[in-house]
């Protein structure tokens, strides 16, 4: 797990990870005009932590998760971001089941996030990536949205390093840019982002899970947020959502 976290770091300092072309100007302006769809679905539910643990000839590592499906609605929080920093490039976007109106059956979703799941589980990743539900991409249309853009990641990672190392916590965002009109997938990437973060409890479960996890919805939030940014939180360049997708300028 710490080399997978280390790896993690290393993508986070160069950008992002391998990433497809951006969609040509030409359609960026037209799924502008358009109505767009933003659902975020969370397969995992979970806090994964892990502590390096000193020992006198080496220094091993300690993992745990805890759960918090069913105590916090990650879905529709971080759908309602997602769907706000890409109105802010200009997309008409909307929330699923938001304010904003995109009220689509709970079967459909739930027959959505369960592609979601099957997705997450799998291995061998289908390179077309989870595929949309018929019910739930014919409820969108219904409601007059042209295009989706489905939004899920590997979960919140949370890493307490040994000597006095700042603990880092990280997420990854994976991201399916779909016109639904042509049932046409259009883009799709991920971009990790990492950060280390100041504890100020005696443990990054406390920080994170007190007070209804007030931590862990801040942390998520701004980790998320980040990302549509065109520089890190050290203020290095880096390549945000917007511009890898083709919604942004990158000059």
């Amino acid at each position: 797990m710490r080399n997978i976290f280390l790896a993690l770091i290393v993508a986070v300092l160069t950008g992002c990870t391998a990433l497809q072309p951006p969609i040509q100007p030409e359609v960026s302006t037209q799924f502008k005009r358009e109505k767009t769809a933003v659902a975020f679905f969370d397969p995992v539910g979970s806090i994964h932590y892990s502590e390096d643990v000193y020992l006198v000839l080496a220094v091993a590592q300690v993992s745990s998760d805890s759960d918090y499906a069913g105590i916090w609605d990650s879905d529709s929080a971080l759908t309602r971001v997602h769907a706000d920093e890409f109105s802010k490039l200009g997309l008409n976007a909307a929330p699923l089941n938001g304010e904003a109106g995109i009220d689509v059956p709970r079967e459909a979703v739930a027959r959505q996030k369960s592609l979601m799941k099957a997705f997450h589980a799998s291995r061998s990743k289908p390179e077309g990536g989870p595929g949309i539900a018929p019910e739930f991409k014919e409820s969108l249309r219904a409601h007059g949205y042209a295009n989706l853009i489905l939004v899920s990641w590997s979960g919140y990672f949370m890493h307490i390093p040994t000597l006095g190392l700042a603990p880092r916590h990280s997420i990854n965002n994976s991201f399916w840019v779909y016109d639904l009109r042509k049932d046409l997938p259009l883009w799709s990437g991920a971009f990790p982002v990492a950060q280390t973060v100041t504890l100020p409890k005696n443990t990054g479960k406390s920080f994170l899970e007190e007070n209804d996890l007030a931590g862990l919805k801040s942390e998520t939030e701004k980790l998320a947020r980040q990302r549509y940014r065109t520089k890190t939180f050290d203020g290095k360049p880096m390549v945000s959502i917007g511009q890898a997708i083709g919604f942004q300028r990158g000059d």
